[in-house]
């Protein structure tokens, strides 16, 4: 999964004010009403107390809706997630309330969703499940013999499984936060960010890896104008959680989106090189970020290329197809942004031949490879002009 997509979402919702459902977390959840399945189902949410592994599966329900561009956002990350995690037994459920040719027309677009689709029996489960909020995409983790061990954003959910089948999710500590998280939703509703900042303090300091405190966090600040702030934030999160890496992504962003920080730049990312070198993900995705959100500004390419070519080194020989998939397409831009046409062309074909069968990496790199190749006969047609 490309993390400057997921950058990019999580950022989209920072300014939102989405927050966990407590009612029903702590409790058993509720049984879902469910009308029709219309793909990968049926699924059914049970556990079997004489099943040893009982305790380490995992059901994930989405409330979703195609209207929404968040929820369609975030349907890569939960394919990923559902692909990476298959073989520990989780499940993801996809739970929606809209009519059913408007569900079955989405799914006939996107042929390779590989988790559950169901239709909502008159909106039951969605207003059991998430009450008066309209945020959506909302997420809720099923566990622990039938209990809502965790609710929030998709965007957070690869933290949150990381920790949980990596053995570091603390249900205790969940529950501290809970708590926290009600008296955050009132002081935002407020608008008094000085306390909104000093309780999602209060989470982090719990778990530094509380996503919804982050960009809370983010939020006051930026609501409040400091940005100067904001970037010692930033920069003191990285300082002493050197192997978070979207940390860094949230920083580049930032940094993106207000160039008076644009210094903060090229430390930031050599810092990353040097901290996620044995992380052939981190730094393509790195090297896209970089290309990707700072076109001109000199240095940037320097670095990008530094990480891409690391990172493909790294998958040559033993690395998935989707990762070379990944890399290769990050490596064409960059020869692309070099004036290296051909080999942006010859390297954007690769990408193409190794996921055959994925329409949305077909489509995306021939409109990719279209614009290289476009490039290279002007390039042909200027110098023969002169």
């Amino acid at each position: 999964m490309n993390k400057a997509i997921l950058v990019l979402s999580l950022l989209a919702v920072c300014l939102l004010p989405g927050f966990q459902s407590q009612a029903l977390e702590e409790n058993e959840a509720p049984p879902l009403k469910l009308s029709k399945w219309l793909m990968n189902g049926p699924v059914k949410i049970e556990f079997d107390k004489k099943d040893k592994d009982a305790d380490k599966k995992l059901f994930v329900i989405e409330f979703w809706g195609t209207w929404s561009s968040t929820c369609r956002d975030a349907i890569p990350l939960l394919m990923y997630l559902q692909k990476k995690y298959r073989d520990k037994g989780l499940k993801i459920i996809a739970v929606t309330r809209e009519e059913e040719n408007t569900i079955a027309k989405f799914i006939e677009a996107n042929p390779t969703i590989n988790y559950g689709i169901v239709l909502d029996d008159q909106s039951v489960s969605t207003l059991t499940y998430m009450g008066e909020s309209r945020i959506f995409p909302k997420v809720f983790i099923i566990g622990n013999g039938n209990q809502i061990i965790w609710s929030g954003e998709a965007i957070d959910l690869p933290t949150i499984l990381d920790k949980f089948y990596n053995g570091r999710f603390s249900q205790s500590k969940q529950r501290e936060i809970s708590k926290l998280n009600q008296e955050l939703q009132v002081a935002m509703l407020q608008s008094k960010n000085e306390l909104v900042r000093s309780i999602a303090q209060r989470i982090l300091e719990i778990d530094v890896e509380d996503g919804f405190a982050f960009r809370t966090m983010m939020f006051a600040y930026e609501n409040d104008e400091k940005r100067d702030e904001a970037i010692q934030f930033l920069s003191k999160m990285i300082n002493d959680n050197p192997k978070i890496s979207r940390f860094n992504f949230i920083k580049i962003d930032f940094i993106a989106r207000y160039p008076a920080f644009t210094q903060e730049l090229l430390p930031t990312a050599e810092k990353f090189l040097i901290n996620f070198a044995d992380s052939p993900d981190e730094l393509n995705n790195l090297a896209w970020s970089l290309v990707d959100r700072f076109p001109y500004l000199p240095g940037t390419l320097e670095l990008a290329w530094k990480a891409a070519d690391k990172a493909c080194n790294a998958v040559e020989k033993n690395g998935t197809d989707e990762q070379k998939s990944a890399y290769f397409n990050t490596l064409a831009l960059i020869y692309y942004k070099c004036g290296m046409l051909q080999k942006a062309i010859d390297t954007q074909k690769k990408v193409a031949s190794l996921l055959k069968d994925n329409a949305a990496v077909q489509k995306s790199s021939a409109i990719s490879l279209a614009y290289y190749e476009s490039a290279l006969k002007l390039q042909q047609q200027i110098s023969n002009s002169r």
